[in-house]
């Protein structure tokens, strides 16, 4: 049971770190559990200085011809100081423009009908 115990105590650490770093509560405060501390600035958080970031994902679907599409977040990030991952269902080339902090521009070189999953992910401060 000890050996669990070593596996579930940092594993929920974690878990509860990033769900008050997704929805900003605890921000700019620090805690710890059995001397881990955990530090939240809204863009993610550092759990015993490793940083663990905000991530907005989601799925896009595209209709034919359409080759630019609006993204928008549930909720807003910190700012605009993150990375953003696309992937097409289908041949096409994605790529993004107008990044703001609530979403971004989802662009295609071809319209598809089809789905663009994305993943926005923070970087460190």
């Amino acid at each position: 049971m000890k050996k669990l115990s070593y596996f579930l105590v940092p594993l929920l650490t974690i878990v509860v770190a990033v769900f008050l770093a997704e929805h900003r509560l605890g921000q700019a405060q620090t805690w710890g559990y059995n001397g881990t501390m955990v530090s939240s600035n809204g863009a993610g958080v550092y759990i015993a200085g490793v940083w663990v970031p905000s991530v907005r994902s989601g799925s896009v679907g595209l209709t034919a011809l359409e080759t630019s599409h609006p993204v928008l977040f549930s909720s807003p990030l910190l700012d605009t100081n993150y990375v953003i991952h696309l992937s097409p269902s289908l041949l096409t080339t994605a790529f993004w423009s107008s990044k703001a902090t609530d979403g971004f521009t989802l662009n295609l070189t071809i319209g598809i009908t089809g789905r663009v999953d994305y993943t926005a992910i923070c970087l460190p401060p």
